[in-house]
């Protein structure tokens, strides 16, 4: 079994984050894909 990546997702509030975010959640869900997401930040910018 592979070691989990944790993942801290550090953007602002734009359109072009807002899908990587969704994108990165969703794989978050995924069992094959070995990473956790453990924080997310948002700043203006």
């Amino acid at each position: 079994m592979e070691e989990e990546t944790l993942v801290l997702i550090d953007t602002d509030a734009g359109t072009d984050d807002a899908w990587a975010i969704f994108m990165c959640l969703a794989a978050h869900r995924d069992p094959n894909i070995p990473f956790k997401v453990v924080g997310l930040t948002c700043v203006t910018g």
